[in-house]
């Protein structure tokens, strides 16, 4: 009992230190204007894909060598940026754990022209690495803006991360012994 007595003191007192404190608010960090309807610059794809490769290596354990595009401030096509997926694609397959379902997509709404990516453009998407009408695949525009570029960015990194490690059994029923 005089335990308990302690204890409850002790929890009062702790909760009434924390009710003087003052609460914390973070500063809101400044924001840099951006335009967003700007083209990706080859520099800046350049950057974007050896940050990729770089975090890539590592954890697949593939060397990826340098990009392709040159680094120079004129906008990237698309054709270059499916070039550079299809390098770091074809370099990361030796460490896939399994082949995924095709995925099914209607060839004559792609918009690239370029007959040696396309051919690169249809395995990326067969496999689900780029978006089968992304703006990638089915853009108007030969160039991308800075949000068509992450995102295409993001989808490949994250179906490249799923082809190369295989989940646990235990959580997935596909993977499970009947």
């Amino acid at each position: 009992m005089r335990n308990l007595l302690w204890v409850s003191i002790f929890a009062v007192s702790v909760s009434a230190m924390g009710q003087d404190q003052p609460s914390f608010k973070p500063k809101p960090h400044a924001r840099v204007p951006v335009d967003t309807k700007t083209p990706v610059t080859k520099a800046e794809a350049r950057a974007v894909i050896l940050r990729m490769t770089s975090v890539l290596k590592p954890v697949i354990g593939r060397n990826y060598g340098a990009p392709q595009v040159a680094n120079t401030n004129l906008p990237v096509t698309r054709t270059e940026v499916v070039a550079e997926f299809a390098r770091v694609f074809n370099a990361s397959r030796p460490a896939f754990k399994f082949t995924p379902r095709k995925v099914a997509f209607d060839k004559a709404r792609l918009t690239l022209k370029d007959p040696n990516q396309r051919s690169n453009l249809e395995k990326l998407i067969t496999f689900g690495t780029v978006a089968k009408l992304g703006p990638i695949a089915a853009g108007a525009d030969s160039t991308l803006n800075i949000h068509e570029f992450g995102d295409a960015v993001g989808f490949f990194i994250a179906r490249i991360a799923e082809l190369t490690h295989m989940p646990s059994a235990k959580w997935t029923p596909e993977l499970q012994k009947d």
